[in-house]
């Protein structure tokens, strides 16, 4: 095991396309850190800049204490899983999981051993003798899992490796992959784009934008308690439309929405605030399973007007598609589907003001 950091690394392309841009993160030893972002933001980037195959314009990455920055990638003992899985297709499953270990001149007898180990960590025991093209895509997978591992790394990197598997499939895999990294007590840094894959498989995720770090924590920290509105809308599904800050005061911010139809005002309650000030104009986040609906207003309770557009039934819940009084739409899963809706029906959604997120100018 090996502790990675990455201090202020930027990497630049062509002398101006600015990839990543002065980030900084540590991974513990034993930890599975996600890098997480749209297509472009930089995190495969990083993950070749740290496997050795980017030179940074500035910044260091250290394993432990060791400054790995323009060392080549043979010197850094890290493997690595590309998306593509990069197998030899005229190599048997044997002799791919062996080849690293030829390159490393590592005797003969000794070979054979680490590659039944290997085999033996992710299930693939009776393939050795199978060539590539005999493989599903998940088993294919698996090998080139192997294959990294039997180098024994100081730390394993994984651009998107479960990117080419059906959806069953990647739940099956992402959960095989953190239980083999723990079992092996590795270092693991992954990419993906996917969320539920970063929040299902990380110990620590770090959400990137246009190669800017804009959070990192934990998986539950990121989900409940976001720095901005990219990672509370980029985290999972979520509603965003803008709102007037009326007043912030003891904690709870007094959100304004004008109806589009006459000069009625509209007030919610938010307590989850991030750079909002009176007087700016708000984003209010919210997330589809974070609200109720109910058909009459309660004036105890945290609600807005709003009127159905369309409901489509997904069994445990139905989606329902609605219009503000500023005619913006949100999207409200209603699990409690007793009372019967229907398309036009006016009704009044319930945000707990804990849950409804604010943010202001500074925090987009």
């Amino acid at each position: 095991m090996v502790e990675v950091k990455v201090e202020n690394l930027t990497k630049i392309f062509d002398g101006e396309v600015v990839a990543v841009n002065d980030v900084s993160f540590t991974v513990e030893e034993g930890e599975i850190l996600t890098l997480l972002g749209p297509s472009g933001c930089g995190k495969s980037t990083i993950l070749r800049t740290i496997a050795g195959f980017n030179i940074p314009e500035k910044g260091r990455i250290l394993f432990g204490d060791r400054d790995v920055t323009y060392l080549p990638p043979q010197d850094r003992n890290t493997a690595m899983c590309f998306q593509n899985y990069a197998i030899w297709p005229h190599m048997s499953v044997f002799k791919n999981i062996e080849f690293g270990l030829q390159i490393k001149r590592v005797p003969i007898e000794e070979r054979e051993n680490l590659v039944k180990e290997a085999l033996g960590s992710v299930r693939m025991e009776d393939y050795e003798k199978r060539m590539p093209n005999e493989l599903s895509g998940g088993q294919q997978q698996r090998v080139a899992l192997a294959r990294a591992l039997v180098v024994n790394p100081d730390i394993l990197l994984l651009d998107e490796p479960l990117s080419n598997l059906d959806a069953k499939l990647r739940v099956e895999s992402r959960r095989k992959i953190r239980e083999l990294v723990k079992e092996l007590n590795l270092t693991a840094i992954y990419v993906t784009h996917d969320q539920a894959e970063a929040l299902s498989i990380s110990d620590i995720i770090a959400v990137l934008d246009r190669g800017f770090l804009r959070q990192i924590g934990s998986p539950r920290n990121i989900w409940e308690n976001p720095e901005n509105a990219f990672v509370a809308t980029f985290i999972g599904e979520a509603n965003t439309f803008n709102m007037n800050v009326s007043s912030v005061q003891n904690g709870e911010i007094l959100l304004e929405m004008k109806d589009a139809r006459s000069d009625e005002r509209h007030m919610l309650t938010s307590k989850y605030g991030k750079g909002v000030n009176t007087g700016q104009i708000a984003t209010v986040v919210v997330r589809p399973e974070m609200m109720e609906v109910s058909g009459s207003q309660n004036s105890s309770l945290n609600q807005i007007k709003a009127k159905i557009r369309s409901i489509m039934y997904f069994g445990t819940f139905e989606r329902i598609v609605a219009a503000l009084p500023d005619k913006n739409e949100v999207v409200i899963h209603r699990f409690d589907q007793k009372i019967p809706l229907k398309r036009n029906q006016e009704i009044f959604i319930h945000v707990d003001p804990e849950l409804l997120y604010s943010f202001g100018p500074e925090n987009l």
